[in-house]
């Protein structure tokens, strides 16, 4: 296998910059949450746990890690969460939904907690409602350590 060049490397690293500032961002993933689950940003944001703004708030963790233009932790800083909680979220959500999951750590604790069966099952990996999966570096180092399909 050839070493990529400089000038091929500088095109990947633009290539990945450009899609990650395309990304929707978290302020943007919270307005489609409260749109989606009828609740409100601030209900979202908020420490209440029903069962509406939870299930809000683990699709924004979701997304938010999926667009791969923030980190758990300046997610969790947006959203007054820690970021273990966003990753937790984030994991409980594709679980849920059967989607590919973005946290390997979270998702054997949730087959632990919850004796849930498996990390994903479903549809080829690529766009998932609107999001390239496949360009996220979350996803890319769980398919080749074999964690998803």
């Amino acid at each position: 296998m050839q070493a990529l060049t400089q000038a091929e490397r500088d095109e990947i690293q633009r290539a990945e910059t450009r899609q990650r500032l395309s990304a929707p961002t978290v302020s943007d993933l919270i307005d489609r949450a409260s749109a989606i689950y009828g609740v409100s940003p601030a209900a979202i944001l908020g420490p209440r746990r029903t069962f509406r703004y939870v299930r809000a708030r683990h699709w924004v963790f979701h997304w938010a890690l999926a667009a791969g233009r923030s980190s758990a932790s300046e997610i969790g800083r947006r959203m007054n969460r820690d970021h273990s909680s966003v990753l937790y979220g984030a994991a409980a959500h594709a679980i849920r939904h059967r989607l590919p999951v973005l946290s390997a750590c979270c998702a054997r604790k949730l087959q632990r907690t919850a004796s849930l069966a498996t990390y994903y099952e479903g549809p080829e990996p690529g766009l998932v409602r609107g999001f390239d999966l496949t360009a996220c570096k979350a996803w890319r180092a769980l398919s080749m350590a074999g964690r998803v399909a």
